[in-house]
């Protein structure tokens, strides 16, 4: 697919992703100049706007500056000697590098718990447009409400396990599977019928699953086993559906409304969402913001600038490694836009991400609610979010698409 655009803030693309490379003809030098980097900080924390000069002023508001600027986020737990993301690359045989005893893991949880609070909160309130909560096996994405033009909070967590959609069901939460195929093919046939019998059929597999729980619990009380015990066998069971299932772009979840207060109970009290193996064991998910939020650090994209020889050119590259945020997108390739003439990117998606942005209209429970609500009043409501007011009128819209590489030749867009 190829979509042409004069300005790249009519496209939003909200998959993470972790790395990028730009390749311009251009000297980028005068960009990467890292000059006084504690402005660059300053403007990021205080949410300055790039192009608002009363409200930095005596700031530098330079390409150089707005650059490293774009390159900052907060992130919890911030550990320099382990690569907290991407989780998914990391092999579990892997040993970790130092034991972590039970007091360091219940340090850790409780200070990831109050971070998770701490952003969840500011989501709800609208203090926040998103953030990321990045585990071993899944990633969830929390949007504010007005994101999209949707006017409840929602929740994506890809990829999942029949396991933990058991789970879910379990604790009565509520979710859909827009980018499932048989999900689509009820909603073109319309068969309205066919779905209450499914939902039927999904409400006695609840019940015969609980009969068989009992009767499982029963068996094991008679063979003598303490109840402390049966609820060690029961985690350990539950942990290990986790694990199993059928993980692709089409197993997304959607949580949308209330149901996502019960999301948020469930993922912070979920054990079995922080590993016990492998070198990231007892180090809870990672939490990935655009801004500020209670025990987050900061932290900054690696960037590097090298030059390419190709059929007696000369390209100059810029390599961006880390967890590269929706907003970081839009900001960096229209400060390249502002001072190259031509220019290419190509990102490196993380697994399961883009199904975030495919999951744009599938789901008519959200897309056709009365929730629905105009671009100029969920600006108006995110207008304290802490992004910039170009960028904030894309993430309010309903134009998502899903994007590999970007190009830019002088006076027009090519998204591919």
């Amino acid at each position: 697919m190829e979509l042409i655009l004069s300005n790249f803030y009519s496209v939003l693309h909200i998959s993470s992703k972790f790395g990028s490379n730009r390749m311009c003809r251009f000297q980028t030098i005068g960009i990467l100049n890292n000059t006084f980097p504690d402005l660059k900080v300053d403007k990021f924390v205080r949410c300055l706007e790039f192009n608002n000069e009363r409200s930095g002023a005596g700031l530098d508001s330079s390409p150089n500056s707005r650059f490293h600027q774009s390159c900052l986020f907060w992130q919890h737990p911030q550990l320099p000697w382990l690569d907290l993301y991407p989780r998914h690359s990391l092999r579990r045989a892997d040993k970790p590098l130092f034991p972590v005893s039970s007091t360091v893991k219940e340090a850790l949880y409780k200070d990831w718990s109050n971070s998770f609070r701490s952003l969840f909160q500011l989501v709800r309130t609208r203090h926040c447009p998103y953030f990321y909560m990045v585990a071993n096996t899944f990633t969830c994405l929390f949007r504010a409400a007005g994101i999209n033009g949707i006017g409840e909070s929602t929740a994506y967590v890809c990829p999942t396990s029949g396991g933990f959609r058991k789970l879910l069901r379990k604790e009565g939460i509520n979710f859909s599977m827009p980018l499932r195929e048989n999900n689509k093919k009820r909603r073109s046939n319309g068969a309205s019928e066919n779905e209450d019998e499914e939902e039927e059929e999904e409400e006695t597999e609840e019940v015969e699953q609980e009969e068989d729980e009992r009767e499982e619990t029963d068996w094991l009380a008679s063979l003598g086993i303490a109840e402390s015990e049966i609820g060690k066998i029961k985690t350990a069971e539950e942990a290990s559906l986790l694990k199993t299932g059928d993980k692709n772009d089409d197993s997304l979840v959607v949580v949308d409304g209330c149901e996502v207060h019960a999301l948020f109970n469930f993922l912070i009290n979920c054990k079995s969402a922080i590993a016990t193996t492998g070198p990231l064991a007892g180090i809870p998910p990672t939490l990935i913001s655009p801004v500020a939020f209670t025990g987050g650090s900061l932290s900054s994209l690696k960037v590097r600038e090298s030059t390419v020889k190709q059929d007696n050119e000369r390209f100059y590259t810029i390599e961006v490694c880390g967890p590269i945020l929706p907003n970081t997108v839009q900001n960096l390739c229209n400060i390249l836009q502002e001072n190259l003439e031509t220019f290419s990117v190509t990102f490196a998606n993380v697994d399961f991400t883009k199904a975030y942005t495919l999951c744009k209209g599938p789901n008519e429970t959200i897309t056709k609610s009365p929730s629905k609500q105009s671009n100029t009043f969920n600006m108006e409501s995110l207008k304290d979010s802490g992004l910039d007011s170009k960028l904030l009128a894309a993430f309010c819209s309903e134009n998502l698409h899903a994007f590999d590489s970007v190009r830019w030749n002088r006076n027009s867009f090519m998204i591919l």
